[in-house]
């Protein structure tokens, strides 16, 4: 479903898991409105580490232009190491008319701090959940955000029986003095908020974003190229082994169907004899 141009900010918010149910994701409730929300209100340059479809995307991208108070357009910018997630989230996004405000890099964390100096207002962290991932991209976090930048984190509010290893890595972080504990403002999500003196970049600098985003997509473009060339190679491989296995059945076939045959005539050929055999016992 995409929002219509007349859709008020407050029906939207009120409305925003609806808005966006069609949009595949991992998104329970609570976690919309926490998205867009905390976009509202810090949403001037979005980072978000995990896009899968963009459903968060779209959510935090309307959240952030609902505030009338901000001067300019916001900013969304997705970091992902999956060349389709990258491409679903651009389709979702030009879906709901809303890609002129993103760019999506084809990459880790680390690979993105290195390849740029935007610097976020506010970031959703959604990527690996194993601890060392979760803490490795924290850490680069802190490098690349402000002190006080909100960080919500998904998949911290979970089920006892699921063993996700994203809440001990935050857990940790916070009590190294890295970041503050905000609390759980819904669904699964954290919200902490990076305290550490590492914090390089000192605010939001979307300048090189217009002339990244291209590059970005056509880079996301070239990996998905030479996946498509490597699948095709491997379909290649496996039906030169199906053509020889299928070889190898027909003759095997073939010898079976032979021997099937002799016995056949040689049954045919004692059928005489087992006949007075059998008149006899009878």
């Amino acid at each position: 479903m995409t929002p219509t141009p007349t859709q008020t900010p407050e029906g939207e918010h009120n409305n925003i898991a609806d808005l966006t149910a069609d949009i595949p994701g991992f998104l329970v409730p609570g976690d919309h409105e926490a998205l867009y929300e905390t976009a509202y209100h810090h949403g001037d340059v979005i980072l978000e580490i995990g896009a899968f479809a963009g459903k968060s995307a779209v959510i935090e991208l309307l959240g952030a232009r609902a505030n009338p108070a901000r001067i300019a357009p916001p900013v969304y910018i997705g970091v992902d190491v999956d060349a389709l997630a990258v491409f679903r989230t651009w389709e979702t996004l030009r879906r709901f008319k809303l890609e002129r405000h993103a760019a999506l890099f084809l990459g880790d964390l680390a690979s993105f701090r290195a390849s740029t100096t935007v610097s976020p207002s506010m970031v959703f962290l959604d990527g690996n959940h194993l601890y060392g991932p979760v803490r490795a991209d924290l850490e680069c976090l802190e490098q690349i955000a402000a002190p006080g930048t909100p960080v919500l984190c998904h998949d911290y509010v979970l089920d006892p029986s699921q063993e996700l290893e994203a809440k001990p890595a935050i857990d940790d972080f916070v009590k190294e003095g890295r970041a503050t504990f905000e609390g759980t403002p819904g669904g699964r999500c954290a919200l902490i908020r990076l305290t550490g003196t590492a914090c390089g970049l000192p605010a939001a600098k979307p300048a090189e974003f217009e002339t990244l985003r291209e590059h970005w997509l056509l880079d996301a473009a070239a990996s998905l190229a030479a996946s498509w060339h490597r699948l095709n190679d491997e379909i290649a491989r496996q039906k030169v082994k199906l053509q020889k296995a299928d070889q190898k059945l027909k003759a095997i076939t073939v010898k079976l169907e032979s021997r099937v045959k002799k016995l056949k005539s040689e049954l045919e050929s004692h059928q005489p004899l087992l006949g007075r055999l059998l008149y006899r016992r009878d």
